[in-house]
């Protein structure tokens, strides 16, 4: 099998460790610039061997482009995997995981916490004054918003969508995130697209809106963005959106998700990653390695790293929170 484009091929390997008394085996991943497989077995069997890893056995490779199609998230460790390969090293390597050993080991920790909460049916309130009513249920409200008034700027906790402007569009049935339509939204928006690209895709593109509650917005209902009171009783559990919670200013929220909406390989071809699909979002990072959803959870600012919740509908009446977690956190109590 030839591959001509060249790019370099990947694949899964399993391998041992010389003298590990536990007979343990392991799972790495390898990149390799060759223009065909023709004993690639072996050429891997020989680049691993200085690191005492044995070559047990390996799966079928795949080009570049075709393995970051087929990636549930933009394989990041890959490329720069891809990146450190030369004339002199055309096959580097990295390892991803333990797959087993002899002896009884302990579960490993789940670095993600994903937990289903209920939507509970807001009461009739016709009694009520309107600056008391609820806009949304107490217990989604609590996981969207916090009462940031009184609050240092550090401490405040900030609200985002990131919307899909066709999902929106075929529940509203026009588009209303940009040109003349945008006027009647009342919250900050911000298309992650920027130049040609942004004219191109408008009305296909991901949006993030900030839905961070203003003063005094979480106790009084008056104060509360037109936006919010539409979207919940009339969106919500159209799966057009991803929630998240965080610390993070907006500016760098959009920095750190812009850098997985799209990827464009040596060859200059663009390949794409709808991480505010909400159907998919929480099946796909439970699927990738702690590395990576430490790099999706991870969100770099001036002041630092912030984490970030997300939050996504699980129909009408139940939603689903997700959140990164370390085992060093969880050992700590921390969250």
């Amino acid at each position: 099998m030839a591959f001509s484009n060249n790019l370099p091929v990947i694949l899964s390997c399993e391998v041992a460790k010389r003298d590990d008394k536990y007979n343990q085996r392991y799972e790495i991943q390898v990149a390799a610039l060759v223009d065909d497989i023709y004993k690639l077995d072996e050429k891997i069997s020989a680049a691993i061997n200085k690191d005492n890893y044995i070559f047990m056995y390996s799966d079928e490779p795949c080009s570049l482009d075709v393995h970051m199609e087929k990636s549930k998230i933009f394989d990041v460790e890959c490329m720069r995997l891809c990146e450190e390969i030369s004339k002199d090293e055309p096959i580097k390597y990295r390892e991803i995981r333990l797959i087993s050993t002899d002896e009884t080991a302990p579960e490993p920790e789940l670095n993600l916490k994903i937990e289903q909460h209920l939507v509970e049916e807001v009461e009739e309130q016709i009694h009520l004054p309107t600056y008391e009513r609820q806009w949304i249920c107490s217990n989604l409200k609590n996981h969207l918003f916090q009462n940031n008034d009184g609050k240092a700027e550090d401490n405040k906790l900030y609200t985002y969508a990131v919307i899909d402007a066709t999902l929106r569009t075929n529940v509203l049935g026009y588009f209303d995130l940009a040109g003349d339509m945008k006027s009647r939204i009342d919250v900050p928006i911000v298309n992650f697209f920027k130049g040609k690209a942004a004219v191109e895709f408008e009305k296909s593109a991901p949006y993030l809106l900030d839905l961070t509650l203003p003063k005094s917005a979480f106790i009084d209902t008056t104060k509360v963005p037109k936006f919010h009171i539409d979207f919940f009783a009339n969106h919500w559990g159209h799966n057009t959106n991803i929630f998240i919670t965080t610390k993070a200013p907006i500016e760098s929220v959009i920095q750190h998700f812009k850098k997985f909406t799209k990827v464009q390989d040596e060859n200059n071809k663009w390949y794409f990653f709808r991480f505010w699909e909400p159907r998919k979002i929480i099946d796909f990072l439970s699927e990738t390695d702690p590395e990576q959803q430490h790099a999706f959870f991870t969100i770099q600012t001036q002041c630092g790293e912030h984490s970030f919740e997300l939050l996504v509908e699980d129909g009408f009446d139940k939603f689903k929170t997700c959140k990164y977690q370390p085992a060093i956190d969880k050992a700590e109590g921390i969250i």
